[in-house]
């Protein structure tokens, strides 16, 4: 997941967007774990702490 995912503007909202390249239960996940709503859109996301674990929980093997 780059920078460049949350601005393809697909889905507006963060769970849209990472399904189209996560498996679904790690997007579930993931927001739930940063306590972000899955509907927020990616724009509101704030907060680079956020992003990072985000990023982590997406990625991890």
């Amino acid at each position: 997941m780059g920078v460049a995912v949350g601005f393809e503007g697909v889905g507006g909202s963060l769970a849209a967007t990472l399904r189209r390249h996560h498996p679904p239960a790690r997007v579930a996940a993931a927001p739930r774990a940063t306590r972000i709503a899955p509907d927020t859109p990616v724009g509101y996301v704030s907060g680079r702490e956020q992003w990072l674990v985000l990023f982590r929980l997406l990625h991890a093997r």
